[in-house]
């Protein structure tokens, strides 16, 4: 028994580092977004106005053919950022859907890996008592048995005797048996449940740094894109 809730405490505090793991992931990945959507739109800011200074500026020394120029450079020039930013705007999107996703994932499957060692450990802890109290039941009657069965007859005492001592050894056997298999079969559980939470977790790192990857690259090609318009 004090194995059992010691394999569901070390359970536990496996679910729970991974968890913290989790978050930490999604701070860190949430951060990074927020910067670059600073960065990206401080820059798309920055760029407009300069374009805006530099066509105000051109239109009032030249005549009215360069004025329009500068308008539809100052105009493409708005489109373009604009379109940057929707793009960035996107990316940014599909990266908080990605990362919400894997968060729902995670905290599902730990949800249920809790609810499945909890099960298997009430369903195991229940097994015990039930086995242990048939083999006190089992020991009682036996006993009984062997006191009644001494007193009426004792010319049969020794095969009496003999016929219990084989019963008492038969039911330990079934007994040892019984934990042996209850013991084997936690720690199985145990293994598989490590081994699966592991699992989770690798997916899940894989697949944010896969994501902030991806937005690195996207941002680095918005941001190279926004210095050729500039």
């Amino acid at each position: 028994m004090a194995n059992t809730f010691l394999r569901v405490v070390v359970v536990e505090v496996v679910v729970i580092v991974e968890v913290v793991v989790v978050v930490v992931v999604v701070v860190v990945v949430v951060v990074v977004v927020v910067v670059v959507v600073v960065v990206v739109v401080v820059y798309s800011s920055s760029s407009s106005s300069s374009s805006s200074s530099s066509s105000s500026s051109s239109s009032s020394s030249s005549s009215s053919s360069s004025s329009s120029s500068s308008s539809s450079s100052r105009s493409s020039s708005s489109s373009s950022s604009s379109s940057v930013v929707v793009v960035v705007v996107v990316v940014v999107v599909v990266v908080v859907v990605v990362v919400v996703v894997v968060v729902v994932v995670v905290v599902v499957v730990e949800v249920v890996v809790v609810v499945v060692v909890v099960v298997v450990v009430v369903v195991v802890v229940v097994a015990v008592v039930v086995v242990v109290v048939v083999v006190v039941v089992v020991v009682v009657v036996v006993v009984v048995v062997v006191v009644v069965v001494v007193v009426v007859v004792v010319v049969v005492e020794v095969v009496v005797v003999v016929v219990v001592v084989v019963v008492v050894v038969v039911v330990v056997v079934v007994v040892v048996v019984v934990v042996v298999v209850v013991v084997v079969v936690e720690v199985v559980v145990v293994v598989v449940v490590v081994v699966v939470v592991v699992v989770v977790v690798v997916v899940v790192v894989v697949v944010v740094v896969v994501v902030v990857v991806v937005v690195v690259v996207l941002v680095v090609v918005v941001v190279g894109k926004l210095f050729k318009l500039s």
